[in-house]
């Protein structure tokens, strides 16, 4: 039996990965347990803020800020006169003091907007903390472990306004996604393009009838063996050994014998109603109400915001592999393509895309992947990509990821795992440093408006390595990652003293 294609992928996969993140995930658990010891060395954490680690909802290690911020870190200083006013607030009502500043003052190409001040002494509990929290990327959610009088409490703040108070942190408190990923968020214009999509339908016309009202009649000996003289007759029992002829005629008396049991039985068939079915044959895309197609399953669609442009690649009603580009249909390499299992890769602002599709694989790569996979040989994986303007190439998967990004600038992007090296449209632009035994974490590079942006984001260093291998170092915890007007911006919470400041640096 022929090996299947998607099995050999998944064999190839496990003989060949190696692990890759134990060294990065025990340099944070190292840095955020540096973190928590930061401030009184006498002083172990109360059970309250024990309770709160322990709800964390993403489940990573808590990781609160020293409550020596203002003694230790060099970026606080000069940010109380740099305009983003005083806000001097204690924080003890339900305000939480914002800024009273109307812009925000940047250091070392950092902006800050100080959010938050309080007259108690406080930990940012970054776990619980979030960006993003309504339909505004803007919004934004605190958790603080406050001390007033002795005791601890954890005060619950929203968009610079304190929401709740309580001596434990309640799960409503939390935000409902993870803000530790880089990666670009899966977003929902698949499902919004299920609307280009119409089936091809044919409508049936069931008539209507009475009900009906009969017996069963009895089959008389001469009856049934005329019926059996004319079976002997048809080539398929011909064909049947003897065993199999009298099988057949030995099921067909007992039939006989369950009819003239019933015989006399009166049955009734009911009415049809009638009416008018549909089914469907095939799919079009529509697109400002003219039909384009057709394909004999749901094609992929991507259409452009004002519809001007648009690309879909499926299987005709032949089961070729094809594509229609702005209304022209276009076959594809049927020793390529299959037209299926395909998708689309789109920028972070929405405004380009490519389609990819796996090569589809010859009976010789075939054979090749299989003994690469059992004799622990490096094989890679090509994919075809297609263009808007209907222009075809073909990119290198080295590390059987499948993990392909594009620029805001049109540049289909991909990392190599296990050397750092990173390619553009399947040509080398560079490569990230790696320590001997590390893998790169292809989810921790921040994909900007063109390839020279590209960045290799250390959460346990909170730093910044660009492709031509600059180091930005920013102290970074857990940072929120958006993309606005065609430009990256990550953002994150800093305290500084008794302030706290929404940091935002454009990468």
């Amino acid at each position: 039996m022929r090996p299947r294609p998607l099995l050999l992928m998944c064999t190839a996969l496990v003989c060949l990965a190696t692990p890759s993140q134990a060294q990065l995930l025990k340099k944070v658990k190292d840095k955020v347990n540096q973190k928590l010891g930061g401030g009184d060395k006498n002083t172990e954490k109360t059970e309250e803020e024990k309770s709160s680690s322990d709800k964390s909802q993403n489940n990573n290690v808590s990781s609160a800020s020293s409550s020596n911020d203002s003694k230790s870190a060099k970026w606080c200083e000069g940010l109380g006169e740099s305009g983003t006013g005083s806000g001097n607030a204690s924080g003890s009502g339900n305000s939480a003091g914002a800024s009273g500043g109307s812009g925000a003052a940047s250091k070392d190409g950092v902006e800050h907007k100080k959010i938050y001040s309080s007259a108690n002494g406080f930990n940012i509990l970054y776990d619980e903390s979030s960006f993003g929290t309504g339909n505004n990327s803007k919004d934004f959610s605190i958790v603080l472990s406050e001390k007033v009088n002795n005791k601890y409490q954890f005060v619950f703040i929203q968009n610079g306004n304190v929401v709740a108070k309580d001596s434990k942190v309640h799960p409503e408190w939390f935000s409902k996604s993870s803000q530790a990923n880089v990666r670009d968020k899966k977003d929902d214009r698949d499902s919004a393009m299920q609307k280009y999509i119409v089936g091809d339908t044919v409508k049936h016309e069931i008539p209507k009838t009475d009900a009906v009202t009969g017996k069963v009649q009895k089959i008389d000996d001469d009856q049934m063996e005329m019926a059996l003289q004319v079976a002997r007759q048809q080539d398929d029992y011909k064909k049947m050994s003897d065993a199999e002829k009298k099988e057949f005629e030995e099921d067909a008396k007992k039939a006989l014998a369950a009819n003239n049991a019933m015989a006399g039985t009166t049955f009734t068939a009911p009415a049809q109603q009638g009416g008018t079915v549909a089914s469907v044959t095939g799919y079009f895309v529509a697109v400002k109400g003219k039909k384009y197609g057709k394909f004999m399953m749901q094609p992929i669609v991507e259409v452009s915001s004002d519809e001007t442009k648009f690309l879909a690649v499926g299987m005709n009603p032949q089961t070729d592999p094809m594509m229609i580009v702005n209304g022209k249909t276009i076959l594809l390499d049927k020793t390529r393509f299959t037209g299926s299992h395909g998708r689309f890769v789109r920028s972070q602002d929405q405004k380009k895309f490519v389609y990819l599709e796996q090569k589809k694989l010859s009976e010789k790569e075939i054979e090749e992947l299989t003994n690469g996979a059992t004799s622990n040989r490096r094989q890679v994986i090509q994919y075809n990509v297609i263009r808007p303007d209907g222009s075809i190439s073909m990119v290198t998967d080295y590390s059987y990821t499948d993990k392909f990004r594009l620029t805001n600038s049109g540049q289909l992007v991909y990392f190599n795992n296990e050397t750092g090296e990173a390619f553009a449209d399947d040509k080398p632009i560079g490569k990230f440093p790696l320590k001997p035994g590390d893998r790169l974490n292809d989810d921790a590079v921040l994909i900007g408006n063109d390839i020279s942006k590209l960045a290799y984001y250390d959460g346990s260093e909170g730093t910044f390595t660009y492709i031509d291998g600059t180091v930005k170092n920013l102290g970074m915890t857990a940072p929120h990652f958006t993309s606005e007007g065609g430009k990256g911006y990550v953002s994150w919470f800093k305290k500084c003293g008794n302030d706290i400041y929404i940091a935002k640096f454009a990468y």
